[in-house]
């Protein structure tokens, strides 16, 4: 798996894209919640939405 984002520095509240290849041979399984976390910084506090996504999906190579 290869995950980054398009920025490496956002505002707080401001949308992240997120990038998921998965450069392996076999298809991923991801369910439930996001498959990654979001830290402030410098204080490293974790970043949570108000509600969350429940997905479930494949991610083939």
């Amino acid at each position: 798996m290869w995950l980054t984002t398009d920025k490496s520095i956002y505002t707080l509240r401001e949308n992240v894209t997120v990038i998921l290849i998965n450069v392996g041979c076999e298809t991923v399984h991801i369910g439930g919640y996001p498959a990654w976390q979001i830290f402030t910084y410098p204080e490293g506090k974790a970043v949570y939405p108000k509600a969350f996504a429940f997905l479930a999906w494949n991610l083939d190579p």
